[in-house]
């Protein structure tokens, strides 16, 4: 499994959808920093792709002020213990900036 770390809100630029196109089945996608606003994006690809395999950093999203936004099934708020878990068991991380 790779870890795809992804920094950038999907509306910022074609970043987001590059490492969209880049993830295979088992990959696994963590949004930190400006990329937690695509909570603000029902729509984005991203969610209905990778259900259940997408990541918030949760003190981005509560940095952000967006902790009542997270409703998607297809996410799941990690805490900076849980990141390194995920770097952990991923073979490889790539980040996306």
């Amino acid at each position: 499994m790779i870890l795809h770390i992804l920094n950038r809100a999907p509306a910022s630029g074609p970043v987001a959808s590059q490492a969209l196109m880049a993830m295979k089945d088992e990959d696994t996608l963590l949004l930190i920093e400006d990329a937690v606003l695509a909570i603000m994006f029902p729509d984005w690809e991203g969610w209905q792709q990778l259900e259940g395999r997408i990541y918030l950093l949760e003190e981005d999203v509560r940095a952000r002020g967006l902790e009542n936004a997270v409703n998607h099934d297809a996410c799941c708020c990690i805490n900076v213990d849980a990141f390194v878990d995920l770097t952990e068991r991923a073979t490889q991380s790539v980040s996306w900036f």
